[in-house]
């Protein structure tokens, strides 16, 4: 009899695939069921789901932005953290897509090589920063960046929920007038164009992962080695 522990390399054919992720109070919405974060969360689990040896990273943003999953080919850890995802997790409110975008940048650790897809989630509401001009610059260096927008063209009331009761009310701006959440289309459409990449859209009747699946399928991909115990 033998016991031990053996390495065994495997060869995997991918991309590196970051994923950021809107937490801002407006994903809270319900323009599409049942809320924007929480259908994102469920077309990326299913992308997650169906990829093939790419390795996939989390980013979280709102007014600022912070790495949430590092670069990885475990899918199960993947799906953990991603369901874990709530618009609380980020103190700082806003939507600082530029934010997310350096972050992304810098979660591909210096990596020269093309084979690099973001995949920007966000409704584009309250956005801010210079967006159009990171995104141009990181296309520059390999990295391609598809977005996604969340919600319907009409908008919708963003819903607050009290921390000490199950009542449920909206959020008003100073002059308490509430305040209709419209995602930014234009925006998410140009930060996809200076990027290289696809605009997608996330609502009742719009695009799913598979859309977004074959379009990560049609890319070339790069062999990435990792070894198994």
């Amino acid at each position: 009899p033998q016991i031990g522990t053996r390495i065994k390399p495997i060869e995997r054919k991918g991309v590196d695939l970051v994923i950021a992720l809107d937490t801002s109070t407006s994903m809270d919405s319900d323009d599409v069921t049942p809320s924007r974060l929480k259908k994102s969360k469920f077309e990326i689990a299913r992308l997650i789901q169906n990829l093939k040896g790419d390795r996939v990273a989390i980013i979280v943003f709102a007014g600022t932005s912070h790495l949430y999953l590092p670069l990885t080919t475990d899918y199960e850890a993947a799906l953990l953290f991603l369901n874990q995802i709530d618009t609380k997790m980020i103190p700082t409110q806003g939507t600082s897509i530029s934010s997310a975008l350096n972050t992304a940048i810098s979660a591909f650790q210096d990596d020269p090589e093309k084979f690099k897809v973001l995949l920007l989630v966000s409704d584009g509401e309250d956005h801010e920063g210079e967006a159009l001009e990171i995104a141009n610059n990181a296309s520059k260096v390999g990295m391609i960046i598809n977005t996604i927008g969340v919600g319907s063209k009409l908008g919708s009331l963003v819903p607050i929920q009290s921390a000490k009761s199950n009542e449920r009310s909206f959020k008003r701006n100073k002059e308490g007038n509430l305040i209709t959440s419209i995602p930014n289309e234009r925006v998410l459409q140009e930060i996809a164009e200076a990027g290289k990449g696809k605009p997608f859209w996330f609502s009742n009747n719009g695009d799913s992962y598979k859309m977004i699946l074959a379009e990560i399928d049609n890319l070339e991909k790069k062999i990435i080695s990792t070894h198994e115990y």
